[in-house]
Formats: structure tokens, C-alpha cells, sequence
């Protein structure tokens, strides 16, 4: 036992000298199953790494006291995914008031299935029932024109806007202008991506896949702010991380929708289940095969002082 420092009140510490480099590896702390689910973009974890996820595949609704399954159509021109979502208890973890994290890497992944027509299904060439959340089977129609896919990674560097927690088109984008898109000030575009769909494509059903993988600098340390305000949503001292999909198809018919006096403010960006050209509506065409987004982390553990201990 080494002398006790003369500021040690409480405890006296054992000094262990370790003279050799360990080199020992018998296995990963976690199994090849976790493993391999935590490298949807090859990104290697060790065993002290966490996730957020979203996993939007088949869903299930009881209608009639049986179970059954269905994808959602993809409904909404804007789309907004939050990332690093905490729950409360790791929020207030080890009784600190900012809680600080290594942020790692950002994966995200959406498999679409879009609906044409095609000379080999005439019975499918028209609309095409498909059960959705709703209580009755929806309508999906073939694809009219080409639709494009906008995916922006951000980053939200404006205080009053970090405080929200839920997001319209207006709150990042400059206009309604879904062709030429403007971010506002005080928002950072990280990583962005574009993809499309072909309109003319000779099957009648054809998978769409979609992703972006992210990797944030070795060791990069955040905390917490705002944590516990009533109302308000919580950020990181360096910003609030989010992905932005904004869908572009029939433009035309987006601006009639916008404009229309009848069409509420919350369904002015819509992909309306019933086609109309007098209110905008396109009609369904695509539904979400697959939805698969997760953002991994470290926490930071605070070593504990003396008052920690004794208290």
C-alpha cells in the first residue's frame, strides 16, 4: 500500500503499475448478430457503442381482430428524421446537468417501391389496391412523371430553432419552391445526396433504394443543453443533427395545391392519396418497403469526486 496523499480525507488509493502493453483479444463485447446490424454502412463499433434507430418496415394493424400487415405510401412531399433522440434516463444519467457524448457516424437507408404500368398486368394498369394504416384499402396509381429525391444531412445552428420539436417545410426552406431548394440562414448542410425515380420503367412494381452514411471525426465530444425545459426540445452545444428528404414530383400540380383556398396549411405539401388536378392532388404511386436510420454514440462517463462518493 503506497502512503496516502496528505489532500486524501476519505480514501486511500492502491497505485498498480502495469509494465507491459496488453495485447490479449479473446472476442467482441458484443456478439456477431449485434455486430453485424451495427454496420449497415461498414462503420466498426466496439463493444461501448449505442444507437438511436427508427425501423419503419412492414407495420401491423388489427382490423376485425386480425392481424395484418402493410406498408405506408409515401405521402409527404417534406420529410424531417431526427437523430441522437435520448430518453429520459440517459439524459439524466450520472445526476449530470450537461451530459456530454462522442458522436460516431450516421446511417440511413430507405428501400421505396414505386408502381407503373406495364402491357403485362392490364388489370394492373389503372390503380391498385393496397392496404395502408387507414381503415379502408387505399389507391395507387402509376407514376406520371419522374420523381426526384432530395437528402440533405443537417445541422440546426440557430437556438430558437433547436428549441422545437417538430418541423415544417417553412421552418428550413426559403419559399415552396421544391426544384430550386433554399435552405434559411442558420441551418448547415452536412452531406447531401439526390436520387430519382424514372417514370417510364417496364415493370409494374420496381425497388428504389436510398442512402447516406456519415462519419463524424474521430473523438467528437458534445454535451447537452436545454435538458428538462418544459415544452422545448433539447440540443447539442455544437447543434441539433436531422436528415431532410424533400420529394419533387409533378411540381406543377405541387404549386396548384399551395395556392388552392381549400387546402389547408398542414396538407399544402400532401402527395394526396386521390388524383386531382384541381386540388393538386397526384395520387400514391410509391410506398416505403423499408425505412432504416440509426445514429451511434459514446456517453461520456464523468470520473466521480469525493462528494459524489460520499454523498
Amino acid at each position: 500500500m503506497s502512503k496516502c496523499p496528505e489532500d486524501c480525507k476519505y480514501l486511500c488509493c492502491r497505485q498498480i503499475i502495469v509494465d507491459k502493453r496488453l495485447t490479449c483479444n479473446l472476442g467482441n463485447c458484443k456478439n456477431d448478430k449485434d455486430l453485424q446490424r451495427s454496420k449497415k454502412c461498414g462503420f466498426q463499433h466496439d463493444g461501448f457503442t449505442y444507437s438511436y434507430h427508427n425501423n419503419f418496415d412492414i407495420k401491423f394493424k388489427n382490423q376485425d381482430g386480425i392481424r395484418i400487415p402493410y406498408n405506408e405510401p409515401l405521402s409527404e412531399r417534406f420529410l424531417y428524421f431526427p437523430l441522437f433522440r435520448f430518453n429520459d434516463n440517459e439524459l439524466n444519467q450520472f445526476d449530470q446537468k450537461t451530459p456530454e457524448f462522442i458522436l460516431l457516424d450516421i446511417a440511413f437507408d430507405i428501400i421505396l417501391v414505386s408502381f407503373h404500368g406495364s402491357n403485362k398486368h392490364n388489370q394492373l394498369r389503372q390503380t391498385l389496391q393496397l392496404t395502408s394504416s387507414t381503415e379502408y384499402s387505399n389507391d395507387f396509381i402509376p407514376m406520371m412523371q419522374n420523381m426526384f429525391f432530395s437528402i440533405y444531412l443537417i445541422n440546426i445552428c440557430d437556438k430558437r430553432l433547436a428549441k422545437q420539436k417538430e418541423y415544417k417545410a417553412e421552418d428550413f426552406l426559403i419559399g415552396n419552391n421544391f426544384e430550386n431548394i433554399q435552405f434559411r440562414e442558420g441551418i448547415e448542410i452536412l452531406d447531401e445526396i439526390y436520387r430519382y425515380i424514372p417514370c417510364g420503367l417496364d415493370c409494374t412494381f420496381h425497388d428504389h433504394n436510398i442512402s447516406l452514411c456519415y462519419e463524424f471525426r474521430k473523438n467528437l465530444k458534445v454535451c447537452v443543453l436545454n435538458k428538462n425545459i418544459n415544452g422545448e426540445d433539447y440540443y447539442f452545444n455544437i447543434g441539433k443533427f436531422g436528415i431532410v428528404m424533400i420529394v419533387n414530383y409533378m411540381d406543377w400540380m405541387h404549386q396548384i395545391r399551395i395556392q388552392h383556398p381549400n387546402v389547408e396549411d398542414k396538407d399544402k405539401h400532401e402527395l394526396d392519396e386521390n388524383f386531382q388536378i384541381s386540388e393538386g392532388g397526384t395520387g400514391w404511386s410509391v410506398f416505403i418497403k423499408e425505412f432504416y436510420l440509426e445514429s451511434f454514440y459514446k456517453p461520456v462517463i464523468k470520473p466521480l469526486t469525493i462528494s459524489n462518493f460520499m454523498s
